[in-house]
């Protein structure tokens, strides 16, 4: 996973596992009750993607909370 704005001194977040329930509906991609596990960081996610022709020009809105270190 790749982040414009580093977390923790991170470009990048490295994980060992990411889970999330998932729903398309009306063009957009519902994310709900996401975890992600990393040996940097874990925690939990939701939020939605706007879904464009373009995946590059697709809206994000996702909340994460998450904590330094292994789940």
């Amino acid at each position: 996973m790749e982040s414009k704005v580093p977390l923790a001194g991170l470009r990048t977040i490295p994980f060992q596992s990411i889970s999330s329930f998932l729903v398309i509906q009306r063009g957009t991609l519902f994310l709900k009750d996401g975890e992600i596990a990393g040996p940097a960081v874990s925690g939990t996610f939701s939020g939605e993607v706007k879904l464009n022709d373009r995946m590059s020009r697709s809206l994000l809105n996702i909340t994460a909370h998450l904590t330094p270190g292994p789940f």
